[in-house]
């Protein structure tokens, strides 16, 4: 569930991954998307194991977006617009993403995320939150950690190291 804790009630330091107990809240659906506006802060912060995304393709949240809904997960080999590579991410702002089944909406909803006005690159496996705007499904990504390096190679033609030998 998605917890909007715009008037600060969580007061206790909690990190990415971190489980909490004991908060308390209303429900009410923004956009479509059921989230939890807390009233008081958490009881208690556990430390617990990653969050490992689970691997998706856009299909798979086209076709059952209840079922990923405020979950976390990855899809691979990600194709950002053609006409968007090489701009910057703007807040606000619907990005088409395509994978080879089908696509679907990057929305850059947090306007504190570290990738905003950095450059849209064209290929990344991206790990991103499922939302929905208005019942149709969208993506975003919670920082610049989750755009996962797709390649571990990279040709440079114009790399040279002097002395030659070394």
């Amino acid at each position: 569930i998605l917890i909007d804790d715009v008037a600060g009630n969580i007061t206790s330091t909690v990190n990415e991954g971190n489980g909490i107990t004991g908060l308390k809240g209303q429900t009410s659906l923004f956009n479509g998307v059921l989230q939890l506006i807390p009233t008081t802060d958490v009881a208690s912060v556990t430390s617990l194991a990653p969050v490992t995304p689970e691997l998706v393709t856009i299909n798979d949240i086209l076709t059952n977006q209840e079922n990923y809904e405020s979950e976390l997960v990855q899809i691979n080999a990600a194709n950002f617009d053609v006409a968007d590579v090489g701009m910057t991410f703007v807040v606000s702002t619907n990005y088409n993403i395509t994978d080879v089944s089908g696509t679907i909406v990057f929305r850059t909803n947090f306007a504190e995320a570290d990738y905003i006005g950095n450059t849209i690159p064209a290929t990344e496996n991206l790990v991103v939150l499922v939302g929905e705007f208005n019942g149709t499904p969208q993506v975003t990504a919670r920082s610049i950690n989750d755009f996962v390096l797709s390649t571990t190679e990279f040709d440079n033609t114009a790399f040279s190291i002097h002395p030659n030998p070394v």
